[in-house]
C-alpha cells in the first residue's frame, strides 16, 4: 500500500464513526459497537490532509504538493481562476508543496513552505479569505502578514491559522463570537486568538472552534448553544473556555461538525458533545449534551 493508499486508508477509518451514529437515526436508538482501539477522529475524513470536502466542493493533495479540486465552484473555491463548476478534479492555481489545507463552507485555505505562508480562495463575503477585502476570489490570494503557520481550519465563513509558536490566529465572520478575539466585528484579516497555553491542533465548526494543547486540554469558543462549545453552557463565548476530559485520560485528537464536537483520549475512548438532532452523539436519543460523554 502506497503513502496516499495508506491515508486514505485512515481517512475510511475516521469516517467509520460518522456511519456508525447515522444507524441511530429515524426515531430508534442503536447500541454503539466499538472499533478496534486506539479510535482515530479525523476532521473532513482526514484533518492530517489529502482528502477534504466542504459544503459542496472537495479538495485533495497529492504527494507532489499540488492541491485538486472539483464539485460547486459558485464562488471561485476550487481555485482554478474561474467560476465553473467541475465534475472531475482540476488543479488549483499555483498551489505546490502545500504542507496543510482546509475546506471551508465555500471556500478554502493552503499553507505553502518555506516561510509557512497562507493562501484562500472563494466567498469572502465576511473577509474570510484575509486579505482585507470583501470579494470573492477564484484563485488563491496571499492573506498577508501571516508566517510560520503549521496548519489551518475552515468554518461556514471563519478561518483559523495555527503558528509554530502555538498561536492561534482568526479572521473573516464572527457574529457568532467564532474568532475568539473578545469582539463580535468581523475581521478581514488575521487577529490573535485570546487563548491560554501553546495549541498544537485545531477543527472548526459551522461557528464554533476548538483547540488542544499538548497536555490535552481543549479550549473552545463561538457559538454555545445545544452545548457546542462541552463547558455546560448555553452562551456564546467572546473567548476560548477551557474543559479537560472527565475520565482523566488527555485528549490526543478532536474534530468538529456544524453543531457538535468529537474528540478522542489517549485510552482509545471516544467522547462527543453538542446537538444530537439527528443522533450525530451516538448516544441514543436526541436531547443535546453540553458537556462531554463517552461513546464508547
Amino acid at each position: 500500500m502506497n503513502r496516499v493508499s495508506r491515508r486514505l486508508a485512515g481517512a475510511v477509518r475516521g469516517l467509520s464513526l460518522l456511519c456508525l451514529c447515522l444507524a441511530g437515526l429515524g426515531g430508534t436508538a442503536h447500541a454503539a459497537r466499538p472499533l478496534p482501539k486506539p479510535a482515530q477522529l479525523a476532521e473532513g475524513g482526514s484533518r492530517q490532509g489529502w482528502v477534504l470536502a466542504g459544503r459542496n466542493h472537495s479538495l485533495a493533495l497529492r504527494t507532489d504538493g499540488t492541491v485538486w479540486a472539483w464539485g460547486d465552484n459558485t464562488h471561485g473555491q476550487l481555485g482554478h481562476g474561474e467560476f465553473r463548476n467541475q465534475v472531475t478534479p482540476t488543479r488549483v492555481s499555483g498551489m505546490r508543496l502545500t504542507t496543510d489545507f482546509a475546506a471551508g463552507f465555500t471556500h478554502s485555505l493552503a499553507v505553502t513552505p518555506p516561510n509557512g505562508t497562507v493562501w484562500a480562495w472563494g466567498d469572502n463575503s465576511a473577509g474570510q479569505l484575509g486579505n482585507g477585502t470583501t470579494d470573492a476570489q477564484p484563485a488563491p490570494v496571499l492573506v498577508p502578514g501571516l508566517q510560520d503557520v503549521k496548519a489551518v481550519a475552515a468554518g461556514v465563513g471563519a478561518s483559523y491559522a495555527l503558528k509554530n509558536d502555538g498561536t492561534v490566529w482568526a479572521w473573516g465572520e464572527n457574529s457568532s463570537r467564532q474568532l475568539g478575539d473578545g469582539t463580535r466585528v468581523n475581521r478581514r484579516t488575521p487577529v490573535k486568538v485570546l487563548h491560554g497555553a501553546p495549541v498544537v491542533a485545531l477543527a472548526s465548526g459551522a461557528s464554533h472552534a476548538l483547540a488542544r494543547t499538548a497536555d490535552g486540554t481543549v479550549w473552545s469558543w463561538g457559538l454555545g448553544t445545544h452545548g457546542r462549545l462541552g463547558n455546560g453552557a448555553e452562551t456564546l463565548s467572546l473567548v476560548p473556555v477551557a474543559w479537560t476530559a472527565p475520565a482523566g485520560s488527555p485528549v490526543v485528537s478532536i474534530s468538529a461538525g456544524t453543531d457538535h464536537s468529537v474528540a478522542t483520549l489517549a485510552d482509545g475512548s471516544v467522547l462527543s458533545w453538542g446537538s444530537a438532532a439527528l443522533g450525530q452523539l451516538c448516544q441514543g436519543g436526541s436531547a443535546h449534551r453540553g458537556t462531554p460523554a463517552p461513546i464508547w
